[in-house]
């Protein structure tokens, strides 16, 4: 799946793009509900410019990829495109969610 963050403007604004597979929801990041998404192995590329993607490390914790929802700034959910995409609204985000 795709996951995409989105600032809600006019137009709106592309922030964030990953893929995966998606987890299963977690409280260990309370008061959030964090949702992991276990990024695919990723072929090498030909093109020796190209960046590879790794998670974030400042020596002690590694930042975990996914989502965090938060209740306090939700606004609300709806599914788009055949129910293929969710949809979710948080404060001025929107998180786009793809079966890819």
């Amino acid at each position: 799946m795709t996951v995409r963050v989105v600032e809600r403007s006019e137009p709106e604004t592309l922030l964030a793009v990953f893929q995966g597979k998606l987890g299963v929801l977690s409280h260990a990041k309370h008061p959030a509900l964090f949702r992991p998404v276990y990024p695919f192995a990723r072929r090498k590329s030909a093109d020796a410019d190209e960046a590879d993607t790794h998670l974030q490390s400042d020596g002690f914790h590694v930042e975990a990829c996914g989502f965090y929802l938060r209740g306090d700034r939700f606004r609300g959910g709806v599914a788009r495109a055949g129910c293929n995409v969710l949809v979710i609204v948080q404060g001025p985000a929107l998180i786009n969610i793809r079966q890819t």
